[in-house]
């Protein structure tokens, strides 16, 4: 039950319960600050019958965050100490660290509200953490320009919605979206430090996902500046880029589907300057959707062209080399409802038996190769057989038990 402080009978009430649990005048203090801060006294019974009835109490809660009831923003400042409360932008107002943005996190219920937290001008190594355990998945991370505010790595797991803006990032692994995160960048600025190899600088996997806006702005040294794999995506649609100095990146753009369908949706998107490296890879079914080769490597300013990695196995024979991808098909088949859901080139999928399907690409596609790959237990094996435009894909997918069934599997086309 929760009551109500401002009924004088309640009060006396809660009083004795304090009294009866052994609580001090400083625990019953608390109380009623919490319920004048919008927070709650609930009161548990053993019987589970009302504190009316003075059963005994098993459990007394607070709540004893502020729960918002519009926007709110935490300011950071280099003159901030971590004992404010983060609510004015002062130096006797604001904090220091992220430690002190934490704090002031722990005691607000953002009730559906975004939280800004608002950097100053200054510089904040160290790796920033932002998971769900916080409370808040609804979190915006700005600065006062990317040449006046640089923090250092910075990952998200979700599910939650974020947004970094108007500052730099420096470091190595500079921005991770993981869990079901999903990240808005705009005007940003990563400077690549102390390469390391297997350490991306932009990172989406385990179905997180990253949108990256006009101004975002490459400089320094990278192991891979964009990377996506294990079910991540990256959207970077008609936007401007910026390669400040000339970066060394060994592969500007990575899509690695060894573990989970992943893209890089580069479609559009223009550059400044240029950078000393590899374009793009694309390895294990990773996916650049709409994009050939020739384009790939005509827009992306590297000095090295792109290239496609990794092989399909059909009974320990090579069946195909990956390449460029021109057409995608995600089909999920369950009990013959058929879900095409993010296939591109594809016209028309017709399930004609059980692992059997005829597939219609877009007159503009040539297929010139193929390979499938089984998503869960089992195994898939494709044999295209050419029939005017359609092309009939016959997948045997055979579980564990060895017994042919419906399945899940991805068909792409070179």
């Amino acid at each position: 039950m929760s009551l109500n402080l401002t009924d004088s009978q309640n009060l006396a009430l809660l009083a004795e319960e304090v009294s009866r649990m052994g609580g001090t005048v400083d625990d019953l203090i608390a109380l009623l600050r919490a319920a004048g801060q919008g927070g709650v006294v609930d009161i548990a019974t053993h019987n589970n019958d009302t504190a009316a009835h003075h059963g005994a109490i098993t459990r007394v809660n607070t709540d004893l965050r502020r729960k918002l009831t519009s926007y709110e923003t935490i300011y950071v400042r280099m003159d901030g100490n971590d004992a404010n409360n983060g609510l004015t932008n002062s130096a006797t107002g604001a904090v220091r660290t992220w430690v002190g943005v934490l704090n002031a996190l722990t005691k607000m219920d953002p009730n559906r509200f975004y939280v800004f937290v608002q950097y100053g001008v200054g510089e904040w190594p160290g790796t920033i953490g932002i998971n769900n355990t916080i409370g808040h998945n609804a979190l915006v991370i700005k600065g006062m320009g990317k040449d006046q505010t640089i923090i250092g790595p910075i990952s998200f797991s979700g599910p939650g919605v974020f947004s970094i803006e108007d500052l730099a990032l420096k470091g190595s692994n500079l921005i991770a979206a993981y869990g079901g995160a999903w990240v808005d960048c705009r005007n940003i600025k990563c400077i690549g430090i102390n390469k390391a190899i297997g350490v991306p600088s932009i990172h989406a996997w385990r179905h997180g996902g990253l949108l990256l806006r006009d101004g975002c702005e490459f400089e320094g040294e990278s192991w891979v500046m964009l990377h996506a794999h294990q079910f991540g995506e990256i959207f970077a649609y008609n936007n401007s880029f910026q390669f400040t100095g000339t970066p060394t990146i060994d592969v500007f753009a990575s899509a690695d589907g060894s573990r989970g369908n992943s893209n890089i949706s580069l479609g559009s998107t223009t550059y400044n300057g240029s950078f000393t490296g590899r374009k793009w890879e694309a390895s294990s079914g990773g996916a650049f959707p709409g994009l050939t080769t020739e384009q790939l490597n005509s827009m992306i300013p590297g000095s090295i062209d792109g290239r496609s990695t990794g092989y399909v196995s059909l009974g320990g024979r090579i069946i195909s080399e990956r390449g460029t991808v021109k057409a995608a098909l995600f089909l999920q088949d369950v009990t013959g409802v058929i879900n095409t859901g993010r296939s591109f080139g594809i016209t028309s999928v017709t399930r004609t038996s059980v692992g059997k399907y005829k597939v219609s690409l877009e007159p503009s596609i040539v297929w010139t190769n193929t390979a499938v790959t089984k998503r869960g237990p089992g195994t898939a094996y494709a044999n295209i057989v050419s029939g005017g435009e359609q092309y009939e894909l016959d997948v045997s997918v055979v579980n564990t038990a060895g017994t042919l069934e419906d399945g899940v599997f991805n068909l792409q086309v070179f």
